[in-house]
C-alpha cells in the first residue's frame, strides 16, 4: 500500500483583522501513522475502526516537535483545533493568536523527514494579497521571511 510520493502541504493564513493565524497541515495518513508509531512505540491505527483514543494527543506532540513558527523571534503558541480524514490524507487544523503584526516570520518544518528522507514539505504562506511558497525537505527545515 506504499505510495511513491512523500509530500505534505501546509497552508499558513494570516488574518490580522481577526488577530489570528490559521495553519492547515495535510499529510498522507499512512506516513503520519508510521511517524506517530515511532513516537509512541505503537501504531495509533489512524482512520480505522480501532483508532487509538490517544491519536489527537500523539498528533499534537508530533507536530509541536517538527513544526514551529516564530514571529519577530518569539515562538508562537500553536493550538490544535481539529483534524479530519480526506481519502488517504489526514488534515489537521491549528491556530495562533496574534496581535496582528508579524514582521519577520521563521518557519521550521521537519514533518515526516524523521521517517522518510525523500519527504518534501510544501508551505504556502498567505498574507493579504501576498502568496509565498517554500519547499522544505530532509536538509532544508528552516526558512525566514519578512511579512509586512
Amino acid at each position: 500500500n506504499a505510495h511513491e510520493i512523500y509530500v505534505s502541504i501546509c497552508t499558513i493564513r494570516f488574518l490580522p483583522e481577526e488577530q489570528r493565524v490559521t495553519v492547515r497541515i495535510r499529510m498522507f495518513t499512512d506516513d503520519l501513522d508510521t511517524a506517530l508509531k515511532s513516537l509512541s512505540g505503537a501504531s495509533p491505527k489512524l482512520d480505522s475502526p480501532n483508532e487509538s483514543p490517544a491519536s489527537d494527543s500523539l498528533l499534537n506532540a508530533y507536530v509541536q516537535q517538527h513544526f514551529s513558527l516564530k514571529m519577530d523571534g518569539e515562538p508562537c503558541d500553536l493550538q490544535f483545533r481539529n483534524r479530519r480524514y480526506d481519502n488517504d490524507i489526514t488534515e489537521s487544523n491549528w491556530e495562533i493568536a496574534t496581535d496582528g503584526s508579524v514582521g519577520k516570520l521563521n518557519i521550521h518544518n521537519s514533518l515526516l523527514t524523521d521517517i522518510q528522507e525523500a519527504q518534501t514539505n510544501i508551505v504556502r504562506v498567505r498574507f493579504g494579497e501576498e502568496r509565498l511558497q517554500f519547499n522544505f525537505d530532509f536538509k532544508i527545515t528552516d526558512e525566514t521571511m519578512s511579512v509586512e
